[in-house]
């Protein structure tokens, strides 16, 4: 069987056949994994909703160049776009099983026999981050903010491991050097 990667529409995914690799460490001492489906990497399409654009981040001192796109899941569009709503939903449904995967492991994770709920939602940094009111600084529920590592290709040095495509369903040439300048703040992505 090919190990090859599959997308999934998020709307389409089902969560109990994600399965978690081991964690790897990195030199900070910080501990991650992947989540797969089927033994494959886990990929997922999202439907068209607001994207503020790439950014690119440098470290000179380590010579790293990251990039992110964060993406917007609006009230409005989850209640009256049934796509966004089922991907929302199922974004969710992620974290629960992400969070539930720690607590069963989390000998391995948090070096604890057994962690309490409590304990995994406090070490937990979440993906899907809920807008919070300017002055009480409580959640409100107005938007969920999701952040995207956009990942450069290992194979082509200044490509991605990413196809993009423009309102006109033309392939963009995204590279390390333009993709700032071609995914643009308040973008359909």
């Amino acid at each position: 069987m090919t190990k090859t990667s599959h997308i999934t529409k998020l709307s389409e995914l089902d969560t109990t056949e994600l399965t978690f690799s081991d964690l790897n460490k990195m030199s900070s001492g910080a501990q991650f994994g992947n989540i797969q489906k089927n033994g494959r990497m886990c990929l997922l399409q999202l439907p068209k909703i607001t994207g503020f654009g790439a950014d690119k981040y440098e470290d000179k001192e380590k010579g790293d160049v990251k990039f992110t796109m964060s993406v917007q899941f609006t009230k409005e569009d989850i209640d009256t776009n049934e796509s966004v709503k089922q991907a929302f939903e199922k974004l969710q449904e992620l974290r629960t099983r992400v969070k539930t995967n720690a607590k069963e492991n989390s000998q391995e994770y948090f070096k604890k026999k057994k962690a309490s709920d409590d304990y995994v939602d406090a070490s937990f940094s979440d993906f899907l981050k809920e807008s919070k009111d300017k002055n009480t600084e409580e959640p409100d529920g107005r938007y969920y903010t999701l952040k995207i590592k956009l990942k450069p290709s290992k194979k082509e040095e200044g490509k991605f491991d990413f196809g993009a495509f423009d309102s006109n369903k033309q392939k963009m040439d995204l590279t390390v050097d333009n993709i700032t300048e071609k995914i643009r703040k308040w973008s359909k992505v």
